[in-house]
């Protein structure tokens, strides 16, 4: 029994640990996942769960991440590259796995992990808008120039994790859930309305790609469970015109937008490339299509897709070279890679997480995996300590969570 209560207690501090580290500390957040695999390794039930895992397509899948990666080396030339990116993906390998090592992991553990994130984050968004509203006029201005509100952290990833928490707080409200009154239900729904607005004010084109996302996930989920058409008809105008409205009266949203045409105008006359971000995402997701495109079934491998990205940069777009990127698009970036197989095998891990028990009926679990996927369209996610470990840290705890089915 203390040995269960060690490995219990032990692992809930160490997801809280990689979650707070997600906004304030990447020490913090990596401690939280050595830990987690501390407590995998260290368990008298290390071999009846390394059985579990090897029996668990969702988990499997995940580690297969790892796996695709690996693999490249064996036509990979610039080794080197290639351990940083097998060091970037390791979570994928160790966190399927060592998230088994928490015995007990029912509603009473995942609701309140949840919640408590949600909260931090609203937190963080109260303070990003505090520090909007003190500087307002210079905030106004420097989004007509590209430029966005405070964030912990880079703005693209600080987005995703505010939209999980509008499918977090949605979520919550519709299971009734509250930690010791009622109200704190009204608390729930009121904070998730207010994230929405915040998304638009941040103006961060892969968050809100991905809040629409996820609402019409809400939609289409809300038509299938209660087969109200009609309602579900309005609720797509209203969400359709609620975009339309934000687009023109949040200044902030307005600025954005009109700075985005502009860059796109730009990049399409071939002007000022090097001073625009958008040129450098359209460049490295063509440079992405055509290296697939010369190595069709198994890619360059993962070793080399920085220094061939880089030569077609070179040769189409020296004026870029200031800043070196791999393709801006997750499944751009494993199809020149990994080739066509690599591709396969990365939308089967991640479709895995998403169908496993069905979990697409759970309305947060469902949600979660619909914004990731949007974002995986749009930028390379999972290239970065950060946006690993937002995916890697909720996808390993919903398997875990429905894994509580069986008993």
């Amino acid at each position: 029994m203390y040995k269960w209560f060690n490995h219990q207690v032990l692992g809930i501090i160490s997801i809280l640990m990689v979650l707070t580290g997600l906004l304030f500390s990447e020490m913090l957040m990596s401690s939280g996942m050595i830990g987690l695999m501390i407590i995998a390794v260290f368990n008298r039930n290390i071999k009846h769960n390394f059985y579990t895992f090897l029996q668990n397509p969702a988990l499997l899948g995940l580690a297969g991440i790892f796996g695709i990666v690996l693999m490249s080396g064996l036509w990979s030339s610039n080794g080197a590259w290639l351990m940083n990116r097998l060091q970037m993906k390791l979570p994928f390998l160790l966190l399927p796995f060592a998230i088994l090592a928490i015995p007990k992991f029912d509603k009473k553990v995942y609701f309140p992990i949840l919640a408590g994130f949600f909260y931090l984050v609203s937190v963080v968004c109260a303070y990003s808008i505090i520090h909007f509203i003190l500087n307002y006029d210079i905030m106004i201005e420097g989004y007509k120039q590209g430029h966005v509100l405070f964030t912990p952290v880079m703005h693209i990833r600080f987005s995703l994790m505010v939209v999980i928490c509008v499918a977090i707080g949605w979520y919550l409200y519709q299971e009734k859930y509250y930690l010791k009154y009622s109200i704190e239900q009204i608390i729930i729904l009121i904070i998730t309305i207010l994230l929405i607005l915040y998304l638009h004010i941040l103006a961060v084109r892969t968050g809100l790609v991905s809040l629409y996302g996820v609402l019409a996930f809400f939609i289409v989920y809300y038509i299938l469970k209660t087969k109200r058409y009609i309602l579900g008809i309005g609720l797509t105008v209203f969400m359709i015109a609620g975009l339309a409205l934000a687009i023109r009266f949040v200044p902030t949203l307005w600025n954005k937008t009109g700075y985005m045409l502009w860059s796109l105008e730009q990049i399409a006359q071939g002007k000022r490339l090097a001073d625009l971000s958008d040129s450098y995402r359209l460049a490295t997701v063509e440079a992405g299509i055509q290296l697939g495109n010369q190595h069709p079934i198994i890619g360059i491998g993962w070793g080399d897709i920085k220094d061939e990205t880089q030569n077609y940069l070179q040769q189409k777009y020296p004026e870029l070279l200031s800043v070196i990127y791999t393709p801006q698009s997750e499944y751009v970036l494993f199809y020149a890679a990994s080739g066509i197989i690599g591709l396969l095998i990365f939308i089967w891990a991640t479709l895995q997480a998403l169908f496993y028990k069905k979990s697409y009926q759970n309305l947060f679990i469902g949600a979660f995996h619909i914004l990731m996927i949007l974002s995986f369209i749009v930028e390379q996610t999972i290239e970065t300590q950060l946006g690993t470990a937002i995916y890697i840290i909720f996808a390993v705890m919903n398997i875990r969570f429905q894994m509580e089915s069986d008993k």
